[in-house]
This record gives C-alpha cells, structure tokens and sequence, in this order.
C-alpha cells in the first residue's frame, strides 16, 4: 500500500511540474522550448511504465479540459496547436522510457542517458509528423519535410541533448537518497 501512495504522490507531483515546467520557455518559430522533457525523462526514471504514462495522460487531461497548463494555454483548440504532436507523445515516450530503463537496468551512465536521449528523440520525431501534416489547418500552406525538420527538431536537438544529460545526473544523484 505505501507504493502505490508514493507513486500517486509522484504521479501528480510529475503532472504538477509538467504544468510548470511549460511556462518555462523561449519563444521560437512554430514550437517553444521548454522544459518539459527534461520533467518527462524524470518521471519515466521515478515511476513504473504505466504511473509514467499515466503522470503525462493526467497532465493531457488537465490541460485539455481547460486549465492553461500547455505553453499556449489549454483546452481543446490545443489540439490544433503546431506543439501538440510534442505533448500526445509524452505518454508514449514516458512509457518507454520506463521500460527500457526497468527492463534493462542499466549500470552504465552511458547506458542510461542513451536510453533517456533516445526517448527525447522519438518525441521529436512524433512532433515533427505532427507539424508536417498538421502545418496546413494552421497556416493554409503546406510545409516542406526539411522544413519540418528543422524548425520541429533540428533546433531542438543539442538541447534534448543537455536536458537528457542533466535530467540522468538529477536522477542518479536523487536515487542515492
């Protein structure tokens, strides 16, 4: 019973900061950056595959009912936002990410920063599909492919790199406690 009230605890904690870290970003060409997979690699390390996508599912939830939880606010016209493809993934992604690192338990630094970045690569991934094909309801004009590369994920790549990076020292720091 004390695991599954801590992992309540840190589901809505993740959900929580999720909301938080989305207000905290720089405004750049179609997608912010924000910290927000720095929070989603934290929480598929902390949690179990299925409390890590259900962290991010809470957070989707919340925003999509209403709440300005999302860097342009919330509620469903989010849905139609040039970033939404970013935040659909985060369940999924958080969900792997736990996996892989529950699954293999890896030893090495390495290992388990390969898995994070990994992760933070498949979201870019996700949000540029979204962008591609979402890109005409928004602005009535398609969207090349490399163009979609590189103003949904090319821009975002040293720094996935750097968050994924801090994001496994935190973790590896924090589990010592």
């Amino acid at each position: 019973m004390q695991q599954r009230a801590r992992s309540f605890i840190l589901t809505a904690m993740f959900a929580t900061m999720m909301a938080v870290s989305a207000y905290l970003h720089i405004p750049l060409p179609w997608i912010p950056l924000t910290l927000q997979t720095f929070v989603l690699v934290c929480a598929a390390n902390f949690l179990s595959p299925n409390w890590a996508a259900v962290s991010q599912l809470l957070y989707l939830l919340l925003g999509l009912t209403g709440l300005p939880i999302f860097s342009g606010g919330g509620g469903l016209a989010a849905v139609v936002s040039p970033s939404f493809g970013y935040l659909l993934s985060f369940p999924l992604i958080a969900w792997l990410i736990s996996h892989s690192q529950h699954r293999f338990r890896p030893t090495s630094f390495g290992v388990r920063w390969t898995i994070n970045f990994c992760g933070l690569i498949l979201t870019l991934i996700l949000g540029v599909l979204w962008l591609y094909f979402m890109a005409p309801i928004w602005t009535g004009n398609t969207i090349s492919p490399q163009g979609a590369w590189i103003y949904g994920a090319a821009i975002f790549l040293p720094g996935e790199m750097i968050k994924s990076l801090f994001a496994t020292i935190v973790i590896d720091k924090l589990r010592d406690f």
